[in-house]
């Protein structure tokens, strides 16, 4: 549990502290991981299926 709460914490903050140095490059960090976190979604569906 401690794991993930620290995960997600992380996540939040690399956007953040990317804005500060390159302006914008938050937003395409966050759909980046947007992306992941579906794609990742579907292989676990599709190995439970299996």
């Amino acid at each position: 549990m401690k794991a993930k709460k620290l995960m997600a914490v992380v996540l939040f903050l690399i956007p953040l502290i990317a804005d500060l140095f390159i302006p914008g490059s938050g937003l395409a960090i966050e759909l980046a991981l947007l992306m992941w976190e579906l794609l990742e979604t579907e292989e676990d569906d599709l190995t439970r299926s299996l």
